[in-house]
């Protein structure tokens, strides 16, 4: 229902618990396997990560495991989705309605995709990257959605100095009975984590391509996948429960050994083709 542009996934990480106000030293349930900022907000909000494995199915967090690690401190699970594919977002959301937590979702690498029927930021608070390698791109940027109008309002006010409207706002509902509209009042202590505008025109023409930039993705894959499926030492990421398919943030494969993923990155960059060790 409501969507606040910001400059990073990371920002909106930091203020989906900001938000809450949760005492320090509770418990934030996260992925062992993710990117640093995931562990970094939780941190920096003066709360405990608790990390939980994911599965080797689908390299998403692994909800048994994640039920499991829930104390009486845990006030918060972050669900990762990882490279284009979403976490089981069904089983997460039951646990934390079940035991009263907040449910994030880490939604920087799915933007365009779904797992039964569930799209990334629906079932949680939602939590978009826009950064260069992402499905589209604002050069900087991300993102925050969420159903509730007062957790919108408090991350609003808190990406911006702590000040509740904006200039454009203040010009537009003036009211004359009350305030100029030149009064700025900073009700909470803030930061800038705001979406320069012409970033925002940009990623507004990519979100018009999103669907045939996907579609491209997949195509690409595809033959990765006619390739890869037949070698034995290769493990690729498959749902266990859905035939969803992936945005294709990243491809993804796992082989045991490092000697051997070493010699595999370093052959795929002697051709051209960008690889790394997540």
């Amino acid at each position: 229902k409501f969507a606040l542009s910001l400059n990073s996934c990371t920002s909106a990480l930091d203020l989906a618990l900001r938000a809450f106000n949760f005492p320090p030293g509770s418990e934030v349930i996260i992925p062992s396997f993710t990117w640093v900022s995931t562990g970094n907000v939780v941190v920096l909000n003066n709360l405990t990560p608790v990390f939980a494995d994911i599965n080797l199915t689908d390299y998403q967090i692994d909800p048994e495991i994640i039920a499991n690690l829930i104390t009486e401190k845990t006030v918060a699970i972050i669900g990762v989705h990882f490279s284009g594919m979403m976490c089981d977002v069904i089983k997460i959301k039951k646990l934390c309605d079940s035991n009263n937590l907040i449910f994030i979702e880490d939604s920087a690498e799915c933007l365009g995709t779904q797992r039964e029927g569930f799209k990334p930021g629906q079932s949680g608070i939602g939590c978009f990257s826009f950064y260069p390698t992402k499905i589209i791109t604002t050069c900087e940027g991300g993102m925050l959605t969420c159903k509730e109008e007062s957790i919108y309002k408090i991350c609003k006010a808190l990406s911006a100095h702590g000040i509740e409207k904006s200039t454009f706002e203040r010009d537009k509902n003036q009211d004359n009975n009350y305030r100029p509209n030149w009064y700025r009042e900073a009700t909470l202590n803030g930061f800038n984590f705001r979406m320069p505008n012409p970033l925002a025109a940009l990623g507004r023409s990519q979100l018009s391509r999103i669907n045939k930039m996907i579609e491209r993705r997949q195509e690409i894959a595809k033959q990765y996948d006619d390739v890869l499926t037949s070698k034995n030492d290769i493990n690729l990421p498959k749902y266990e429960s859905c035939n969803d398919k992936s945005s294709y943030q990243m491809y993804v494969f796992r082989v045991t050994g490092s000697r051997k993923k070493i010699s595999i990155i370093n052959e795929l960059r002697s051709k051209g083709i960008a690889a790394s060790s997540h």
